[in-house]
């Protein structure tokens, strides 16, 4: 989940643009939450945001505290409570280590029977000021990925670092249930590396494709994803003899609905506008908005120089 400070990094520190929607209306309240399909969790991350002193970060955050929070589906309604034992914040950094500011201002909760496929779910928020925030969503359908299958060998070109097309391996991904998605993004996960015939029980190791970035599917599900390559190394000391010969890795597929791909678009185009930072909520700026998510194991095969590689 994105932290919510980062809706209007747009400030930047440029003396020539529009006022942020902090800037211009000063400290109001923030949401974010994204409704998982299959989750028995759901997680609210309520802020308020305000511009920082001179000099500082554009946007300073602070939790709400004491806020009601609840979501109604079917008639049914569920009370979030802030910061409850045994969940985890609203909010992780780059390569998933948690924030460690974010755990006030998290409401969360157990929600019976999970996310529902096709469910409408209505967020209501009420302030200990008073002010009401409520928004709307509709979870996406239940996620599959048909291919590369489970347990496919998947062959990746060799990193050359020259720059040119050739230096990708272009994979296509089919997802079952992603074609309605306003986008997909694609994560791969090591969790073993093979060197020479033995496993190397301590490793660090990355798949190089383009992290975070969201694709748009065609009309049955599919995409491409371009990948540069898979470079691991030994903790240990440094072996002369090393090579990848293989790595197990979980192949992960996440598809957003449309509104968060509007609210994705906004951000990379440091939109200043406080109507496109604000995605499926009333009463605050922030997001309301679904998602959905499915994995299984691959093994990725670096090709040597000087063999072919296989096309995927």
């Amino acid at each position: 989940m994105l932290a919510a400070a980062a809706l209007i990094s747009a400030a930047g520190c440029s003396f020539l643009r529009d006022p942020t929607p902090v800037e211009a209306m000063g400290e109001q309240p923030s949401v974010h939450a994204l409704l998982m399909t299959g989750s028995d969790t759901v997680k609210v991350l309520l802020q308020r945001v305000g511009a920082a002193p001179r000099g500082q970060e554009p946007v300073q955050a602070r939790p709400i505290l004491g806020g009601d929070v609840s979501l109604v589906v079917g008639g049914e309604t569920v009370k979030l409570a802030s910061s409850p034992a045994g969940f985890s914040g609203c909010a992780t950094q780059s390569f998933g280590s948690q924030l460690p500011a974010d755990a006030n201002g998290c409401y969360a909760a157990v929600l019976p029977g999970g996310v529902k496929p096709g469910a409408e779910y209505a967020l209501r928020i009420r302030l200990p000021g008073g002010e009401t925030i409520e928004g709307r969503t509709t979870a996406l359908a239940a996620l599959r990925v048909e291919s590369p299958t489970a347990g496919a060998r998947i062959h990746v070109k060799a990193r050359t670092f020259n720059g040119g097309s050739d230096d990708f391996t272009r994979l296509p991904i089919r997802v079952r249930g992603a074609e309605r998605a306003g986008g997909v993004s694609i994560d791969f996960i090591p969790l073993a590396v093979y060197s020479r015939g033995q496993r190397v029980t301590d490793f660090q190791c990355s798949v190089e494709y383009p992290r975070s970035a969201v694709i748009r599917p065609d009309a049955q599900g599919a995409i491409t994803l371009p990948i540069a390559g898979v470079q691991c190394v030994p903790r240990t000391q440094p072996d002369p003899q090393f090579r990848t010969d293989s790595v197990r890795a979980t192949l992960r597929a996440v598809a957003f609905d449309s509104a968060y791909l509007r609210y994705v678009e906004a951000q990379e185009q440091n939109s200043v506008s406080a109507r496109e930072v604000t995605v499926g909520v009333t009463g605050a700026i922030g997001l309301f908005a679904a998602a959905a998510r499915a994995e299984h194991e691959v093994v990725l095969i670096p090709c040597q120089p000087s063999q072919p590689c296989p096309a995927p």
